[in-house]
């Protein structure tokens, strides 16, 4: 009987007989990987669910939030900065006004009793230059011009004389007021400059008049001038009227004295436009204006002599 022999390189072909001698270590070993790598698997999962996860969580969630910047600031000390002046607070000044009293000259060129026959002579006066205003008095009295110089009143009669027309000088006088006046100087002032420009615009307006009449100024000059002393008047009206509502005024100065420019602006300002007049038409309107302005003023000045039991009067205080 033939002894089959087996050599090695039969081994690999029969496993089974590896599990005695040297084929128990080897597989061990296997066994040993196949735990660490189960392990290792089963650790990953318990790392990426327990720790890796929340950690990948909270870093999401500082990213969402909005980010702050802290700024500190570092407060150095500086050089003092120089101190402000503080501007002085207004203050009230204390000053006597005297609205001057007015005597003034008026050619009458006749007075009647009966408003027609007052109307007629007036038409007559102003075809020549005239005024022709009527003034109410005892009689009705047709006013031709006015004059505040006695000297040029009596040439003026003479020249009328010289022509054969009646004519009388009537003299007009129209009480001052003298008055303390407490308040801020702007407004002080707004008063002053509104007196003195209606003084003024009586002055150049009766200068105006006669500069017409003896064709020395002519139509397109006059108007310019009338214009000048409108926007004069409308000025003095605007300064004053800022303090008329914001001072105690019980005796109707300051609002009565705005009025008063103010309507004798609105006056010159619409004889202004008249650029198509001729000389006399324009000196006829022109004397006009001069005379209601005084009439106005005399009830201006009344008004405020019985508003006050005396004639000094505290005025434009705030």
């Amino acid at each position: 009987m033939q002894e089959i022999k087996y050599t090695s390189n039969h081994h690999k072909h029969m496993p089974g007989r590896r599990t005695s001698g040297k084929s128990a270590p080897h597989l061990l070993s296997v066994l040993t990987v196949l735990l660490l790598i189960s392990a290792a698997a089963t650790l990953g999962v318990f790392l990426a669910d327990r720790v890796v996860a929340p950690a990948l969580q909270r870093s999401a969630v500082r990213q969402a939030l909005p980010v702050r910047t802290l700024v500190v600031e570092t407060v150095r000390p500086s050089a003092a900065a120089p101190t402000a002046t503080p501007e002085p607070a207004a203050q009230s000044v204390a000053k006597t006004i005297e609205f001057a009293q007015i005597d003034c000259y008026l050619l009458q060129a006749g007075a009647f009793s009966t408003q027609e026959a007052a109307q007629n002579a007036a038409l007559e006066v102003q075809q020549t230059g005239g005024a022709g205003y009527i003034w109410p008095d005892t009689r009705l009295r047709v006013l031709a011009q006015l004059y505040t110089d006695a000297q040029h009143a009596q040439l003026a009669v003479q020249q009328w004389t010289q022509q054969g027309r009646d004519c009388y000088l009537y003299p007009c006088t129209i009480g001052g007021l003298s008055m303390d006046v407490t308040g801020l100087a702007c407004q002080v002032e707004a008063l002053e400059d509104a007196y003195q420009a209606w003084l003024s615009a009586l002055e150049q307006t009766s200068a105006l008049c006669d500069g017409l009449a003896s064709s020395r100024v002519t139509c397109a000059q006059g108007i310019l001038t009338l214009r000048q002393i409108g926007k004069n008047l409308d000025d003095a009206a605007q300064a004053l009227s800022l303090y008329t509502n914001t001072v105690q005024d019980e005796s109707g100065v300051l609002e009565g004295l705005a009025e008063f420019c103010t309507l004798a602006a609105q006056d010159v300002q619409a004889l202004g436009q008249a650029d198509t007049l001729p000389e006399l038409e324009l000196c006829a309107r022109a004397r006009y204006l001069g005379i209601q302005w005084l009439e106005r003023w005399r009830g201006y000045i009344d008004r405020v002599s019985l508003r006050t039991t005396a004639a000094r009067q505290s005025i434009a205080q705030q």
